[in-house]
């Protein structure tokens, strides 16, 4: 991602808002790369976890509640992008299957 670039006043350094905006959005630029870095990581234990034997049934019942809340999180940011669409854009409408069950079985 690139860096925001700082806003110039006509002489000297910038106003005291527009470095503390500079650095807001360099940190949230840093935060969002660490965020993508370490995502698939935390995923990859989590179903680690999962397909433990040994693993107590504790920690695998939060694995799956933390996968499962994930899944909702961004399925819940897909259907509002989903709604804001621009005019003159059709929307696909798909058929909803039934309801098999649990998609994580704990044994």
């Amino acid at each position: 991602m690139a860096k925001p670039k700082i806003m110039k006043r006509g002489r000297g350094r910038p106003a005291r808002q527009d470095r503390l905006l500079y650095e807001l959005q360099t940190s949230v630029l840093e935060g969002q790369e660490k965020l993508a870095e370490n995502y698939m990581k935390a995923v990859n234990y989590l179903v680690a976890v999962l397909d433990d034997e040994k693993a107590s049934v504790t920690n695998k019942i939060s694995s799956a509640k933390t996968i499962k809340e994930a899944v909702e999180s961004v399925l819940a940011e897909m259907e509002q992008e989903d709604e804001e669409l621009p005019s003159g854009v059709e929307e696909t409408k798909v058929e909803e299957e039934e309801d098999t069950g649990p998609i994580f079985k704990i044994e």
